[in-house]
This record gives C-alpha cells, sequence and structure tokens, in this order.
C-alpha cells in the first residue's frame, strides 16, 4: 500500500510540474535552433541570453526565456528556468 502512495505521489508531482517546462513559451521559439545569436532580436518578451562560460543566477523564473549560445554563436538551447 505504501508503496502504491508513493508512487501515486511521484505521477502528480509528474503532472504539476509539466506546464511550467514550456511557461515561457520556448516551444514557439524553436524554429530559432541553429540560427546565429543575431535571429533573438525578434523576441520581446523577458529573455536572458547565456554564452560559453557566462557565470549564471540559480534563481528560478520559469517565465523567463533562456537562450544557450554554442562557441559557433548560435542558438543551442532554449529553455524555461
Amino acid at each position: 500500500m505504501r508503496g502504491c502512495i508513493a508512487l501515486t505521489l511521484l505521477v502528480l508531482a509528474g503532472c504539476s510540474a509539466e506546464p511550467a517546462i514550456n511557461a515561457c513559451g520556448a516551444d514557439q521559439w524553436r524554429s530559432l535552433l541553429g540560427k546565429p545569436e543575431a535571429a533573438l532580436s525578434v523576441i520581446n518578451k523577458e529573455l536572458r541570453i547565456i554564452h560559453p562560460g557566462d557565470a549564471v543566477t540559480m534563481d528560478f523564473n520559469p517565465a523567463r526565456l533562456n537562450a544557450e549560445i554554442d562557441a559557433q554563436g548560435k542558438i543551442a538551447k532554449l529553455a524555461c528556468y
């Protein structure tokens, strides 16, 4: 019985976390992946651009779009955190 309760709690925790994954609207900008950093200029919302080696604060803001830039200056990742 205890195992069923633990499993139920894990499932519920996973379901409640799901909306936060795209709270910043990252999915709508997926077409920018692989493009130069300058392509981010079309985004007019809270945006944090992260370059290789940048120090990044660990404050969690699910509404903020984070754009990770690779060593070649291309957009490598878009995520809400």
